[in-house]
Parts: structure tokens; C-alpha cells; sequence
């Protein structure tokens, strides 16, 4: 559903028109060029079944007027300029979706300038970026418009999901299809063979693949060797396109955004709209990834005497086992750990040891209560101590 700006624009029955969408979510911004371009196409027909069909075609990109652009280079720049002069097939307007502008080369900017600023009739341009901060020559000569992220609640899903997919819209409509797991692990040396894969066939549940390697890497990046590390660089290197590192780069930028050193790994996702030397950038980066400061788990063991103890870790399989051979805390030395109840995924160490403080001052009733009905404990923490936990481990 196209918001007030556009239908407002749709209202002003312009005879041509150059727009800039701009917004982090480019499958988002590329769905809203769709569905304004076929509202373009059909503003004269008054036949609902009629304006459907249009719509239909336009979506999966059949309609004979509409020409979407990946990559804008010399020669693409001028088959757009060929076909904006031939009359349109339809007899109406005629759109071209020119995509990732926030990557154009300055020639094949200033090759489509002229073509920008006065369009012929009937002709609309709908630029496409990721972001603002490109050529100023096309900003002046556009029609800008942002669009903003879904937010959790809009895509109905948490905190966790909405985050695991940065928060992209397509991606999130994708996994809700399907019953994926997020939280069951892939060791991030499986990432060559994902990645291969996933220039294969680019399908949601690889995807999901990837982002696990990703988030494992992170997570065991503390413990590796530089070898390892390098290793790692290498395996992304060999198997990735360069539209895939981008998609990585960025990945791995926002699993550690809480980084001290976060602006100087923001530096390496503008190097890459350069020509550079990618498998350089890769091994730099990632070299420069400490997991140290990830995300910590709360968790709830049950003891042979029937009691439950409660701690926090980084890896909390590791610390289980730990508990089990007898080489945890002191409690669970003197009395015997037999199973996990309960696990918490926490956003910070700080709030993982709150949470540990205030469960380990509940009477084990508490306890009890907490490991049967989760999400009532969830609901409270977050009104009373405004702490969102990301996900629950289910009772084993």
C-alpha cells in the first residue's frame, strides 16, 4: 500500500518525472518502485480486473514498458537512452527502475544527467539507493523520497528474528513461511561450502546458513588462532561474488556494532564501493573481530537433590559440560547437575548477571514457575526492569 506521499503524487498526473527511493532495506525500496510504477501504468484504466493484471505483470517484471537496471554502466546508460525514445508499447507511460545507484561510476552518471533532468513525456525514472550521500547532480535533478524499515511489530515477529535478518522485509516474509530454527548452530567452518551453495540458489533457508556461520564466528572469534581467522577470510574470498561480500561485510558489522572499534569497520564497508583488493579487506576485518563482548546466556540447571542453580556464559553448552564433570561452581561440585531446564539468550554480560542476581534471590517455587511458564517471566522482566531477552531455549 503505496503511503500519502505517493499517492499525492499520483494525484499531480505529472507526463514524466525522475524519483529518488532511498532506505536501508533495498528489496523494500525496489517492492515500492514496483507498485508505484504499476500504478503509473494503469492511472487511465478504470477496470479493477484490468489494473490487477497490470499490477501482475509489473511484480514479476513482464510488463513491456517497465525496464529494471542492476548495474548502471556506459552501455546500460545508453540502451536506456535508446529506449526512452521509441514509443511505449502499452500507450502509456513508460518506467525505468535503474537500481543500486548508490554505486554508479561519476561517467555514467553525467551519461544520464540530461536524460534525468528533462524527461520526455511519458517517461519515469525511479532511481534506487541504499542511501543519500550520493552524486549531488542526481539528488538535484530528483524526486526524493525515503522510505523507512518495517519495524518488529509491523512484520510481526521479535526482537531476535527482526535483528538475525537486519531487520530486511523480504527476508523476514521468507522465514515466516518456514519452521527454521535461528538458534541451532553451524560451525563457521562449513562457510565455503554455504557459500557455494548460496551463489547456487539464493533460497532463505542457506541464507540462514550463512548468517549462522557468520554469528559462530563472531561468537568463537576470542578463541581463534590468526591462522584460523585467516582461513576463515580466505573461505569467503574463494566462494563469494562480490555482491555476496557485500552482504557478508555488512553482516559482520552489525553482529559487532557494539564494537569500541566500530567506526574503523565501518570504513571497510565504504572501501568496497571502490576497486580494491577484496580478499585484503576481508582478512583486515575480520583480524579485527573480538567476540569477547557477544551476547551471554542465562541458564537454569536442575540438580540431583531437586534443586535448580542458576549462572550466566558465554558458551553455555561449554559451561554445562563443565557442571557435569564436576569442574563448575562449588554448588554443583557438592551437588550433582543432571539436566538443563531452562536457557535465556541476553543481549550483554551486564544484563545476564542482573538477571542471574535477581533469580537467584526467588524461592525455588519461583523458580519453578519460571521454567514452566517462561514467558510470563519475560514479560515482567521487561515491564519492571525494561530488559528484553531475545529468545528461550525450550525445556529439554
Amino acid at each position: 500500500m503505496l503511503d500519502e506521499f505517493l499517492r499525492n503524487e499520483l494525484s499531480f498526473n505529472r507526463e514524466s518525472g525522475t524519483y529518488l527511493f532511498y532506505g536501508d532495506d533495498l528489496e523494500k525500496n525496489y517492492n515500492i518502485a514496483l507498485e508505484f510504477s504499476a500504478e503509473l501504468f494503469s492511472r487511465n484504466i478504470e477496470n479493477i480486473d484490468e489494473k490487477n493484471k497490470i499490477k501482475d505483470k509489473t511484480f514479476r517484471n513482464l510488463y513491456s514498458d517497465l525496464m529494471v537496471v542492476d548495474t548502471l554502466n556506459i552501455d546500460t546508460v545508453r540502451d536506456i537512452i535508446k529506449k526512452s525514445y521509441t514509443s511505449s508499447h502499452e500507450g502509456g507511460a513508460k518506467v525505468f527502475v535503474l537500481k543500486n545507484i548508490q554505486d554508479i561510476r561519476k561517467e555514467s552518471a553525467n551519461a544520464m544527467l540530461k536524460l534525468i533532468e528533462e524527461p520526455t513525456k511519458d517517461n519515469f525514472f525511479i532511481l534506487i539507493s541504499k542511501r543519500l550521500n550520493i552524486l549531488s547532480t542526481i539528488k538535484s535533478r530528483s524526486i526524493i523520497y525515503r522510505i523507512r524499515k518495517s519495524t518488529p511489530e509491523e512484520l510481526g515477529v521479535d526482537k531476535y528474528v527482526y535483528n538475525f535478518f537486519l531487520g530486511f522485509t523480504n527476508d523476514i516474509e521468507k522465514y515466516k513461511e518456514k519452521e527454521i530454527d535461528l538458534m541451532l548452530e553451524k560451525s563457521y567452518t562449513t562457510i565455503g561450502g554455504v557459500l557455494k551453495e548460496y551463489e547456487k540458489e539464493k533460497n532463505i533457508e542457506i541464507k540462514i546458513d550463512l548468517y549462522k556461520c557468520l554469528r559462530n564466528f563472531v561468537q568463537e572469534s576470542s578463541n581463534l588462532k590468526k591462522y584460523e581467522k585467516i582461513k576463515f577470510a580466505e573461505d569467503i574470498y574463494l566462494n563469494s561474488s562480490k555482491e555476496n561480500v557485500n552482504l557478508i561485510v555488512e553482516y559482520l558489522i552489525n553482529l559487532v556494532k557494539r564494537d569500541k572499534n566500530l567506526k574503523e569497520k565501518l570504513e571497510y564497508k565504504k572501501m568496497l564501493r571502490y576497486p580494491i583488493n577484496v580478499k585484503l579487506l576481508l582478512i583486515n576485518l575480520i583480524m579485527s573481530i573480538w567476540g569477547s563482548w557477544m551476547s551471554y546466556y542465562l541458564y537454569m540447571l536442575r540438580c540431583e537433590n531437586g534443586s535448580i542453580y542458576t549462572g550466566i556464559a558465554k558458551d553455555y553448552l561449554k559451561r554445562y559440560e563443565e557442571h557435569l564433570n564436576g569442574k563448575g561452581a562449588k554448588y554443583t561440585r557438592a551437588n550433582k547437575v543432571i539436566k538443563i531446564e531452562r536457557v535465556f539468550l541476553c543481549d550483554s554480560r551486564s544484563t545476564a548477571s542482573i538477571l542471574e542476581n535477581k533469580l537467584k534471590k526467588f524461592k525455588k517455587i519461583k523458580k519453578e514457575d519460571i521454567i514452566i511458564s517462561p514467558n510470563n517471566f519475560i514479560k515482567d522482566i521487561e515491564i519492571k526492569e525494561k530488559i528484553k531477552l531475545k529468545k528461550i531455549f525450550l525445556k529439554k
